[in-house]
């Protein structure tokens, strides 16, 4: 269905966080004093005989300028709120030197049939995890997808 509610969530989350743990003054010269609100739309579907709203469904064509002005006016928000946090450039420093000084993480690993086992490997010194299998303790590893 709709795809980037959760990213609408997660902006709004964002600036509620931030405004709950305090900000510095040190703001940029453009910074926005507001997200920018999302384009809507009054489009109606009708599911099973029933009428259903979907204001934000045209929020899913990735090529409509207005669209993507939200997105580039969201990032551009975002971006002024954490960049006023005070510390916020020795506490990223100090979480990647926490993080680096380990090895490889891995999480969520599943036995399946045939002793197949399939978890979520974050080489050491990058961001993203890559889900991968093996074929038993012993077996080659694989990644099966990676995402960047």
């Amino acid at each position: 269905m709709f795809r980037f509610y959760p990213t609408v969530r997660m902006a709004t989350l964002a600036t509620a966080l931030l405004s709950a743990v305090g900000l510095s003054q040190g703001a940029t010269a453009v910074t926005p004093s507001a997200p920018p609100v999302a384009p809507v739309q009054a489009l109606t579907d009708t599911l099973h005989g029933v009428r259903v709203p979907d204001p934000y469904r045209a929020m899913e064509n990735l090529k409509d300028p207005a669209v993507q002005a939200w997105f580039k006016g969201q990032g551009e928000y975002a971006r002024a709120q954490l960049d006023r946090i005070a510390g916020r450039d020795a506490l990223e420093q100090r979480i990647t030197e926490l993080t680096s000084a380990s090895g490889d993480a891995i999480t969520g690993i599943r036995r399946m049939a045939g002793d197949r086992l399939f978890y979520l490997k974050r080489p050491k010194g990058e961001r993203q995890f890559r889900l991968v299998m093996r074929d038993g303790l012993r077996g080659a590893e694989r990644v099966l997808m990676r995402t960047w």
